[in-house]
């Protein structure tokens, strides 16, 4: 605690480094500290009620850093959130759940303005600083748009570019393959990212089927099966897929095997303990559950 004393006594002198090292560590081992993190935004972009971006910017933070102070933020909020959870059946108030308690713990704690001042900064740093994300790795912009979309808070311009750089990255993907049939993205990094565009309402056109292609490419030197799948996916990431596939309203009959597969077995041995033991999981979720009905409903409405 004695770090987070000196960096809100004396902010200006700690290098960025420093200050996302200390918040990253504060929300990694599950540690709320408000007051820290509000004093980090005033630092970085201005007070609250400054309409100018008066703070010391985020101009200096490398990728990694944008990526692992937007991840702080967002998980100080989920953390706060599941203080919610614990105490709602205890509280004769209704506590929201969900993302809602997201947005109520950050707004409490920081300040809906500063917040949104605060990821304003990131966008643009993320965009003019690192070239539209060029400059990131899938991993630091999976991380950067997750907080965005766990805080609520959508950037079209950003949004825009973390779609059409996955794209691009998954098709050089594809292409490196014919040389390489071992080069392969992560499975959550384009989870967590679809996910993510999905839960801020945004439709990135041609990325699903983009990610069918690749998959497709995946699989068919070999079997597609359950076992397989689960090497690239575990079940949670299949369901934010499908429930992301639902979102856009785009189905890509191949990704949608994938992921009928994947969660349940289906076209290969859709045996309960058969899918676990290749997920090495607890089995099944009711979230898992959730997603893959709501697919199936809008399939039935929009497709028939």
């Amino acid at each position: 605690m004695a770090g987070a004393d000196e960096l809100m006594r004396r902010p200006e002198e700690f290098k960025t480094q420093e200050i996302k090292d200390t918040l990253w560590s504060f929300s990694k081992v599950g540690l709320r500290h408000p007051e820290l993190f509000r004093t980090v935004a005033e630092h970085l972009v201005g007070k609250d009620d400054d309409p100018r971006m008066s703070g010391r910017g985020m101009r200096n933070f490398n990728a990694q850093g944008v990526s692992n102070l937007s991840y702080a933020f967002a998980r100080q909020a989920q953390l706060g959130a599941e203080n919610f959870r614990k105490y709602g059946k205890k509280s004769r108030i209704p506590l929201a759940g969900g993302r809602l308690a997201y947005y109520m713990v950050s707004f409490l704690d920081i300040g809906e303005g500063l917040l949104r001042k605060l990821f304003l900064e990131i966008a643009g740093t993320a965009l003019e600083v690192h070239d539209d994300l060029s400059k990131f790795s899938t991993q630091d912009m999976a991380n950067t748009v997750w907080a965005f979309a766990i805080l609520g808070l959508k950037h079209d311009t950003f949004l825009t570019a973390v779609s059409e750089t996955l794209q691009k990255r998954i098709e050089r993907c594809l292409y490196a393959r014919r040389k390489n049939p071992q080069a392969q993205l992560q499975g959550q990094e384009i989870a967590n990212t679809i996910w993510a565009l999905g839960s801020l309402n945004f439709t990135p056109g041609g990325l699903l089927s983009t990610v069918e292609a690749y998959l497709t490419d995946v699989f068919k030197r070999d079997e597609m099966t359950t076992h397989k799948i689960a090497g690239i996916f575990t079940r949670q990431e299949l369901s934010n897929l499908a429930w992301a596939i639902a979102v856009f309203g785009e189905y890509p009959e191949k990704l949608i095997d994938v992921v009928y597969m994947g969660v349940l077995g289906v076209g290969d041995k859709p045996d309960p303990y058969y899918v676990q033991k290749c997920h090495g999981d607890d089995g099944i979720d009711q979230t898992h559950i959730n997603s893959l009905l709501y697919l199936q409903v809008m399939l039935d409405l929009d497709v028939g």
